[in-house]
């Protein structure tokens, strides 16, 4: 996520969301009932769980009102994964909830002119879009480090780094270093080719050799 976070925080939506906050405070019930009459015209006969509103809310706060995409918190963030990933069409529902969003700012904004707002609010909207799907596509995604990795460092265990650049597979002989149980996150041995790949890529893998175990890392 460090890509990620890096372009979060260059294009400085903090300060973005910080200086509309009023909008985004007066807009959350309405994202919440557009939301909910999307799902409904998609999918008529799916009953949804009691507390949909609620989640709904925390999932608008977490990204509007209060972001945690720092320090790769994602919980907040990824609240709503299981309920989207019963509907095939999970992209077109945050997209539409998104355009109409979009589509009230203008409105909001229509006074002042103010055209580079309205761009700010685009570029925030296509980064949640992206980092969202991705992570609602992720059908074997967990937020907890599995207990093999605690087993591997606990072991010492030589594993080997993969990734892809520029389109070439590389590898690199790795050992965990240090685990971080708060933020569910590792430090491993890499080369400038990982590191630089790591970058660009969505992901990486770690293999440990005597068992032939695979494991994706973000």
């Amino acid at each position: 996520m460090s890509l990620k976070n890096n372009v979060f925080f260059k294009e400085q939506f903090l300060e973005f969301i910080e200086e509309e906050k009023n909008f985004f405070s007066h807009y959350k019930n309405r994202y919440i009932v557009n939301f909910l009459e999307i799902i409904h015209k998609n999918y008529p006969n799916i009953k949804l769980p009691n507390n949909i509103k609620t989640n709904l809310e925390n999932f608008y706060i977490s990204l509007f009102i209060k972001p945690s995409i720092k320090n790769n918190n994602y919980k907040d963030l990824i609240i709503m994964s299981d309920l989207l990933k019963k509907y095939k069409t999970n992209k077109a529902i945050i997209n539409k909830s998104f355009l109409l969003m979009i589509n009230h700012y203008i409105k909001y904004i229509f006074a002042s002119s103010d055209i580079q707002k309205l761009k700010k609010l685009i570029n925030l909207i296509d980064f949640y879009s992206n980092f969202l799907n991705y992570h609602f596509e992720e059908e074997n995604f967990i937020s907890k480090l599995p207990k093999i990795i605690f087993r591997l460092y606990d072991l010492k265990q030589k594993l080997y780094v993969f990734g892809v650049y520029k389109g070439v597979p590389i590898s690199h002989n790795t050992q965990i270093i240090s685990i971080n149980k708060k933020e569910n996150s590792i430090k491993i041995y890499a080369n400038n080719y990982h590191i630089v790949a790591a970058k660009f890529q969505k992901e990486i893998y770690l293999l440990e050799p005597k068992s032939n175990t695979t494991l994706k890392a973000y």
